[in-house]
């Protein structure tokens, strides 16, 4: 009789009981989902859509490969208006330490650690078992970079030579690069270490704005261990090399032929004649080289432009396959613009260039021009202190084509 007493006694109250339902999750974490962990491990923050109370029972865990390698010894709770509306953080604190380099460890909130300050429906909603990934990174890794390997660069103002990593990082010591041209260590540069949220850059510091010769092979080294995490100084860059081709050239000399065979061979037929340039070149698909009467007043003949495949330098012919010049007005060879191109940054092209050439009447002996101090005449009798490459002038009675 007394035992059935109880049992009734006892059921209301198991009626009346509380529902645990486990289905809060975590809208995200601090570390977060699957980034990489280069701070140490001091406190890790679950964050949810509403308020939330903490149990007494609440276990946030740090483990390695199913092993347990660190424990919170403390917590909080900060309930706040959030950008959704009301939200909650748990603060799981751990005695500071450094997880060990280049291993991924799994950060979990146990189930019912928490739950809703208020109960729905006599339920009580606690969250469930949760987990995510942090990756500790052996070192920084490759950085990132617009510079392509061996990409053209013409000065040290070229925004390409800086490099950043994903991390907000700090100099290691007083970082350098370490500066070579073709191959002969040049010196070192100082490095320019900074970063901004969640991102570290790295440029050289010139002292002063440096130019790279045209066709000369560069390499900025930047050495292993020059910075390192924010946080942590164990983790820290490996060597990495900026290697780039200078492409400066005197804006007082612009890329054209430095020679014409005509400045030498004289004659009123004109047969192969040929442009010395200084740098490997190419010649433009269609490529022509123009022959005019006078100064480029009537077009006489366009032949093609080749390159000559014996030379021990670099050559562009065309053959005008003896044409007689006859006219007294004389005549003008032109390279037009964009003819001939570099062959290492075929996007480079040549201005163009003009010869002219002397008519029928008048003095026909042309000699090259002599280095003494005798005035020097165009044609119209005006006296000229800079003369013209490729162009007639008149000196000590004869005239002489300039080079």
């Amino acid at each position: 009789m007394f035992a059935a007493f109880m049992s009734m006694a006892l059921l209301p109250m198991a009626m009346n009981a509380t529902e645990i339902e486990a289905t809060l999750t975590p809208l995200y974490t601090h570390p977060g989902k699957d980034k990489q962990f280069v701070a140490p491990l001091e406190e890790a923050a679950f964050i949810f859509d509403r308020c939330i109370k903490l149990y007494d029972d609440a276990s946030v865990t740090v483990k390695c490969n199913g092993k347990t390698v660190a424990t919170a010894v403390s917590y909080d709770v900060d309930n706040y208006d959030g950008e959704l509306g009301k939200q909650g953080t748990l603060i799981a604190k751990f005695d500071k330490q450094n997880l060990p380099k280049g291993k991924t460890y799994t950060l979990c909130l146990s189930k019912g650690s928490v739950g809703w300050v208020e109960r729905y429906n006599d339920i009580q909603i606690v969250n469930r078992n949760y987990s995510c990934d942090l990756n500790v990174p052996e070192n920084l890794g490759t950085p990132t970079t617009d510079h392509v390997d061996n990409a053209p660069v013409s000065d040290s103002d070229n925004t390409a030579l800086c490099f950043y990593y994903g991390y907000e990082i700090a100099p290691v010591g007083d970082p350098k690069f370490l500066f070579y041209r073709d191959g002969e260590l040049l010196g070192e540069i100082p490095a320019d270490v900074s970063w901004d949220w969640d991102l570290g850059y790295v440029r050289p510091q010139f002292s002063e704005k440096t130019t790279f010769d045209f066709g000369a092979r560069y390499s900025l080294v930047f050495p292993a261990a020059s910075v390192s995490t924010l946080y942590r100084e164990d983790i820290v860059n490996e060597e990495y090399a900026l290697n780039f081709i200078g492409c400066y050239t005197e804006p007082d000399a612009p890329f054209t032929y430095k020679w014409c065979s005509l400045f030498t061979d004289h004659s009123d037929v004109l047969n192969v004649v040929s442009f010395t340039y200084d740098s490997p070149v190419g010649v433009a698909d269609g490529a022509v080289i123009e022959l005019y009467e006078g100064d480029c007043e009537t077009l006489v003949k366009a032949v093609p432009a080749y390159l000559s495949p014996d030379a021990n330098c670099w050559l562009v012919c065309c053959d005008f396959g003896g044409f007689q010049m006859t006219s007294e007005k004389g005549y003008t060879i032109v390279i037009p613009d964009g003819a001939v191109y570099l062959q290492q940054f075929p996007d480079v092209t040549a201005t163009g260039g003009k010869v002219k050439l002397p008519g029928t009447a008048g003095t026909t002996n042309i000699t090259l021009q002599h280095k003494d101090d005798s005035p020097i005449y165009d044609m119209m009798g005006r006296t000229v202190v800079n003369p013209v490459p490729g162009s007639i002038y008149i000196k000590n009675g004869k005239k002489f084509i300039a080079y």
